[in-house]
């Protein structure tokens, strides 16, 4: 992952955080959750603060992500997570990005 030190690695599985977790990190990385639209979010911070590794529900089924609510919040917190980051910002808009 240093290689590419991609900007965020998007995991799917709620269940899966600590095999997500030794998959991506040495294991000393705070394991982070917080409810995004009533639904579980985890993530932490890897690769010198470069690359963010967040852990949602699956996308659709009975428990996952199936609203248009719940996938744009979702969406919407990982972009703020992202700006936080010490890299360059993510554009917010289309329109922003073409600038």
């Amino acid at each position: 992952m240093k290689d590419r030190s991609p900007r965020l690695v998007l995991c799917t599985g709620i269940g899966y955080a600590e095999q997500f977790r030794s998959a991506f990190s040495s294991g000393d990385e705070e394991l982070k959750a917080e409810k995004v639209a009533g639904k579980l979010m985890r993530y932490f911070v890897v690769n010198s603060g470069a690359t963010l590794v967040a852990i949602v529900y699956f996308l659709g089924g009975r428990y996952g992500l199936k609203s248009d609510d719940e996938l744009g919040a979702t969406g919407r917190r990982l972009r703020e997570l992202l700006q936080q980051m010490p890299n360059k910002p993510i554009h917010a808009t289309r329109e922003d990005a073409r600038a």
